[in-house]
């Protein structure tokens, strides 16, 4: 009985996280033009472009979920995204072009956004995201995150747009 009780009170704790959650929306402007999307090719395949729409509406919820109140609103509009690295032609093996990061590669991101922070309108404005020393410092996403430094310009951004003072 005890058990059934902590398992009843576990899951109300997570659904008022749920029900806590600010409104993010995410739309993506064009993706089949985005300058580099994809993970394997330099033009994203259907598939390709799906995946990284999700992990970026996913982020952006997460980032929302953690800096901003429930009444918030936030939408966002992804109008180019070009990844870390560039697209070489692999000669050692027959896997044909590999994505290599380079300092001289750096991840980039335009996007434009409005939101409501409670009484409060922020007309934000068209932003281009980047950080030319991307590979230098801490970066907390594991290596094995196609999107790992495309999300730490994300955290920069949100972190200098929406941090309470």
């Amino acid at each position: 009985m005890n058990s059934l009780r902590n398992f009843l009170g576990a899951c109300l704790l997570f659904a008022a996280g749920f029900a806590s959650a600010a409104t993010v929306s995410v739309t993506f402007v064009q993706p089949e033009k985005f300058t580099d999307a994809g993970y394997s090719r330099g033009r994203a395949t259907p598939r390709e472009l799906a995946e990284l729409q999700q992990e970026m509406q996913q982020r952006l919820q997460r980032l929302a979920d953690r800096k901003l109140e429930a009444s918030d609103t936030l939408q966002v509009e992804v109008l180019d995204i070009d990844l870390a690295g560039d697209f070489e032609t692999n000669r050692l093996t027959r896997f044909g072009d590999i994505r290599v990061v380079r300092d001289i590669a750096s991840p980039r991101i335009t996007l434009r956004y409005t939101a409501k922070l409670g009484d409060r309108i922020v007309n934000g404005a068209e932003e281009e995201l980047s950080n030319m020393n991307f590979l230098w410092g801490n970066n907390h996403y594991s290596s094995g995150d196609r999107l790992r430094y495309e999300k730490s310009l994300l955290d920069t951004w949100f972190e200098k747009r929406f941090a309470k003072p």
